[in-house]
């Protein structure tokens, strides 16, 4: 815990997209628990009283708010929420493809809303459009014929430039939320999470590059990326960190998937985890698992968690191996 306290001390204090991110993620945390659950009135409530009155948020919530007025036949409350939407640089292209908002074609509100979508724009346009050409760089050796093998170097080098970008972007308190660049799906996806993903993911294999830990943390808690996403980029830096969100693992094998699996922790373990998950206002690893059951036992569902489970090719033999110390989700 000493090590942590460190790492949060040591972060980059940053003007937060969420204000109150804490009571933010709280409030969230108890509306998604009453979905999972079925107690879908109470978890419209929950989530109308928080989004109307929270000063940020992320685009995920809106959009599970939105799927259970429409659910519940709430239209007064579905077109209120959907104003939420202006800011998060969504085209009417990309909405209308989404099927809880075809249903909506014909009233007049909803027309509305697309005519002003379309005239909205994010604050940070220019940044934006930087960040995407970074994660372009990222793609575009990876993505060629020979990738690693023939570009290795270059895509090292590319991940170098990259990473520095975003890290300058953080020491000068200008890298961004959704509030800022907007977001480029209802996940919540961000040009940056490609670069933060590949960088972390290779501190384990380079281990004389430094992890960037305290600047996750700092971003967690401005409300800037959202928390069990950046979780699994913590895990990955060299296993020096525990959120519960690495270990969430199937195997394919053959070709097959296996069932899912966690890890058997131990107290102190558990503890760690727990007081981690406290400090980047996650929900409990018990309850995160919940969610990810629900998601799992229904698949047709389009609610959106921040959730992330991770699939591993193998043998029998390294699955036999690994899930000595797992038990079944």
């Amino acid at each position: 815990m000493f090590v942590l306290v460190l790492l949060v001390l040591a972060g980059v204090p940053l003007f937060g997209q969420i204000q109150d991110y804490r009571a933010y993620q709280k409030s969230i945390h108890a509306a998604e628990l009453k979905l999972v659950r079925g107690q879908k009135q109470e978890a419209l409530d929950k989530y109308q009283e928080v989004l109307i009155s929270a000063k940020g948020n992320f685009v995920k919530d809106v959009y599970n708010a939105l799927l259970l007025a429409d659910e519940l036949k709430e239209t007064g409350c579905f077109f209120e929420l959907l104003e939420l939407l202006l800011p998060k640089n969504l085209s009417n292209d990309y909405l209308k493809s989404l099927k809880v908002f075809n249903k909506q074609n014909n009233d007049p509100r909803w027309q509305a809303f697309l005519a002003a979508n379309k005239k909205a724009k994010v604050p940070e346009r220019e940044l934006r459009a930087r960040l995407e050409g970074l994660a372009r760089d990222d793609q575009y050796f990876r993505t060629k014929e020979g990738s690693y093998d023939v570009y290795g170097d270059t895509i090292n080098h590319i991940d170098s430039i990259n990473i520095a970008a975003l890290l300058d972007l953080i020491a000068n308190n200008r890298f961004p939320g959704e509030a800022k660049i907007g977001v480029q799906d209802i996940r919540g996806k961000q040009p940056m999470d490609i670069i933060f993903h590949h960088y972390c993911q290779s501190t384990s294999v380079k281990t004389q590059k430094r992890v960037v830990t305290p600047e996750l943390i700092s971003l967690v808690q401005a409300g800037k990326i959202l928390p069990n996403k950046c979780g699994l980029w913590l895990e990955m830096q060299k296993g020096q960190f525990k959120t519960g969100v690495f270990t969430v693992l199937s195997f394919r094998i053959n070709g097959k998937n296996s069932d899912w699996y966690v890890p058997i922790l131990s107290n102190e373990d558990l503890m760690l985890v727990k007081q981690t998950r406290e400090m980047l206002g996650m929900e409990s690893l018990e309850e995160y698992y919940e969610k990810i059951r629900f998601g799992l036992s229904n698949p047709d569902v389009a609610y959106v968690f921040d959730v992330k489970k991770n699939i591993f090719e193998g043998d029998q033999e390294l699955f036999q191996s690994v899930t000595k110390s797992m038990r079944k989700l």
